[in-house]
């Protein structure tokens, strides 16, 4: 997933590409092959892409939904998650919403993570994504 990725995480590749949409998910899989290297450079991108936002929208809410996987914390993963759904983005909001079920669920913040990932799973099935369901419940049940 990270070679399929690579493009995404080479600031020279498709100047205009909206990269913050998929820098979450290459943080998350980075972290997940232990590529903390590639986890740090990919929420710089992030944070990049963010301070050029006017006004801060979407690549702000994708930072954080970054820098929240990076540092462990599901404070801004959630904060994320509540941006996306303010405007309407249910795959994002139901990827936040995983991400921030499996760091509370490592917390042991069980009921928190219990419902975000209830809210996660109700989001994908609206979006047809069964097989995100399972990936959500398996990190979930991992953590």
């Amino acid at each position: 997933a990270l070679v399929a990725l690579a493009p995404v995480l080479n600031e020279g590749y498709s100047p205009m590409m909206l990269r913050h949409q998929w820098l979450p998910d290459a943080t998350r899989i980075a972290l997940r092959t232990k590529r903390t290297d590639v986890a740090a450079r990919a929420v710089q991108m992030c944070e990049t892409e963010a301070r050029r936002e006017k006004p801060a929208a979407r690549a702000t809410a994708a930072a954080a939904h970054c820098r929240g996987l990076l540092t462990g914390d599901p404070e801004p993963v959630l904060w994320a998650a509540a941006r996306y759904e303010a405007a309407g983005r249910p795959l994002e909001l139901a990827q936040a919403l995983e991400n921030a079920a499996v760091l509370l669920a490592g917390s042991g913040r069980g009921p928190a993570a219990h419902d975000t990932l209830d809210r996660a799973a109700r989001y994908y099935e609206a979006l047809g994504a069964a097989w995100a369901v399972r990936r959500a419940t398996e990190r979930f049940d991992e953590a």
